[in-house]
């Protein structure tokens, strides 16, 4: 589910209503939330099409959850995404890859595999009874935020992926996305750190 979540879980009493999950992938986490905290919603968005019709195939009868084909960003808009060859999408983001190709050089970003997709904010979903929100967006999740400033108000938890050097250009630093939620009444409680230049860290009000 989360990177280093099983270590610290015992340290917070979550109160969990509902997760949006920001980079759904094949939805690998459902059962895990649903053990953990319950039968709640689950909202996943998975901008990439082939990616996204196996997320389907895996949750389209799970109670519960919502499926998106779209990605969160700062605005409504379409724009290409660098599709990654040789990790299942999972590496694919709206940035351009800059160490991601140093470190991971198994893992190809082919011109060719560029697609045009559509990105929309959070804040214009909607969505009202989800307390928690995750994000595994390849270097884009502060302008995640910068889309979900109102749904802020529902939410008590945010957990999210961060790169400890710029895998992709321009992506933010860990205080930086300390930076931004801090006016929002969140704090960085957890971070978790993988011998892979990346991490998982957690927020909360």
């Amino acid at each position: 589910m989360i990177v280093g979540f099983e270590n610290y879980k015992s340290n917070y009493d979550f109160k969990v209503t509902g997760v949006i999950h920001a980079g759904a992938h094949f939805g690998q986490e459902y059962e895990e939330y649903i053990n953990t905290f319950g039968q709640i919603e689950t909202h996943w968005f998975e901008p990439l099409p082939d990616v996204y019709e196996k997320l389907c195939n895996n949750l389209k009868d799970k109670p519960g959850a919502f499926l998106y084909n779209i990605a969160l960003g700062e605005d409504e808009k379409k724009v290409e995404i660098n599709v990654d060859s040789g990790n299942d999408g999972q590496s694919s983001s709206i940035l351009k890859p800059k160490d991601h190709l140093k470190q991971f050089p198994h893992i190809d970003f082919l011109e060719s595999n560029r697609i045009l997709i559509e990105v929309r904010r959070l804040d214009d979903i909607g969505i009202k009874n989800c307390n928690m929100l995750v994000m595994d967006t390849q270097g884009y999740e502060l302008k995640v935020l910068e889309g979900a400033v109102k749904t802020f108000e529902n939410i008590d938890y945010i957990f999210t992926e961060f790169n400890t050097i710029e895998m992709y250009e321009g992506c933010p630093k860990i205080e930086e996305i300390d930076d931004f939620l801090r006016p929002f009444g969140f704090h960085r409680r957890e971070t978790w750190y993988t011998p892979g230049n990346w991490g998982d860290a957690f927020y909360s009000k």
